[in-house]
């Protein structure tokens, strides 16, 4: 019965017509031709990695052996030989880290005889560059009254704005929110603050930047300069014994004209305050008018010191001939005793000597003929006084 069977089965396929087999045989050839074969080693194959995935991960000979076996195909035999060698490879790597390092891997056993070509490429790693710059934020005020005159069209409103960008930043950038919005936005609230964010580049390439516009009235308030004033003790017990007096007198300090209803701190009281605990010292406040964004200061400064009652007497003058001075000035005791004797009556003698006493008479040694002034200074810090004394030499 199966005889029978086979048979029939044969005698259909050679029943089948002409036409169809080609047809069939027309379609295998065209599959066989899409389909590239390989041997039993598997195609070629390689990776491109970094120097340093490279020292993280193929820092051993056995570590570089598994990296090329993974390039091969599954199911081609891992116990085939390299050329040039791992070892030889590596030693390749370290003469220059850069660079294609191929070997061929051939499998030669009972089943298969084949080579493949294996390639690692080390390459330093390729930075997207990303080059748009929007530059640094910008803020301008301006008043209602320079919008009238100068920006009274969405053009010169658009090039107000990139005129605020930094020099070189591209001006094909994108507003958000648009020119066009915020000019909308003052319309209807008028006075405020607009700020619009300016992007340059595209993509993952971007960078951005806010334009700020303050629109304000003009502010024209002023405090006036900073001053400073030096009183005793004693006035200030005998003139400032009131807060009444005590305000006046830091008012008074303000230059002529400017407003007296600004604000002081820290406050005038807490000045007297400071005063009654510390004593002597110099107190400072700041005096402020005006408001919110349109503010101006200026700093009022009280030093209080005892009154300096140094006095170094009038400047003098004499004239001696060259004979006296040899007589009678020659040492640096005698001559510092004539200058000392020409100070007026009760000035201290205790003061210094500017040039000294050493350097007028090395003076007076290269020219004997002539006037030898030197600047008697008696006291210290900012209670000093000081006195010319000339002599004058003659033949």
């Amino acid at each position: 019965m199966k005889k029978i069977l086979l048979f029939a089965l044969a005698i259909g396929l050679i029943s089948c017509s002409k036409e169809e087999l080609d047809l069939n045989e027309t379609e295998f050839n065209e599959l066989n031709a899409i389909v590239e074969t390989y041997g039993c080693a598997g195609p070629d194959d390689s990776k491109t990695v970094t120097p340093q995935f490279v020292n993280e991960n193929l820092y051993t000979a056995a570590r570089i052996k598994r990296f090329y076996l993974d390039l091969l195909a599954n199911d081609v035999s891992r116990n085939g030989t390299f050329n040039p060698t791992i070892s030889e490879i590596a030693t390749a790597y370290l003469d220059n880290p850069l660079g294609d390092f191929t070997t061929t891997y051939t499998v030669n056993d009972d089943i298969c005889q084949d080579s493949v070509n294996l390639t690692l490429t080390v390459a330093e790693p390729v930075e997207d560059v990303c080059n748009a710059n929007a530059g640094s934020d910008q803020t301008r005020t301006i008043t209602p009254e320079f919008i009238q005159e100068n920006l009274y069209t969405q053009a010169r409103i658009n090039r107000f704005f990139l005129n605020m960008l930094d020099e070189g930043v591209s001006e094909t950038g994108t507003f958000n929110p648009t020119v066009s919005e915020v000019i909308n936005d003052y319309l209807n609230n008028g006075l405020g603050t607009y700020t619009t964010t300016y992007t340059v580049g595209e993509g993952d390439c971007q960078d951005s930047t806010d334009l700020t516009l303050i629109i304000a009235k003009a502010c024209d308030v002023n405090a006036g300069s900073d001053n400073t004033i030096t009183v005793t003790p004693q006035y200030v017990d005998s003139e400032l014994n009131t807060d009444a007096k005590i305000d006046r007198f830091f008012l008074n300090l303000l230059d002529e004209g400017i407003s007296e209803t600004g604000s002081f701190s820290p406050s005038i009281q807490s000045i007297k305050e400071q005063y009654i605990m510390n004593g002597n010292g110099t107190y400072t406040t700041t005096y402020t008018v005006g408001e919110g964004s349109c503010q101006d200061s200026a700093e009022l400064t009280l030093i209080v010191e005892d009154a300096c009652t140094i006095n170094a007497g009038a400047d003098k003058y004499v004239t001696v001939t060259n004979a006296f001075v040899k007589s009678n000035l020659y040492t640096a005791a005698r001559i510092k005793r004539f200058y000392l004797n020409l100070l007026d009556a009760g000035v201290s003698k205790e003061g210094t000597f500017d040039p000294t006493i050493s350097q007028i008479a090395s003076s007076y040694l290269e020219n004997n003929i002539g006037e030898f002034t030197t600047i008697y200074t008696v006291g210290s810090g900012d209670c000093q006084d000081t006195v010319d004394l000339t002599i004058n030499i003659v033949e």
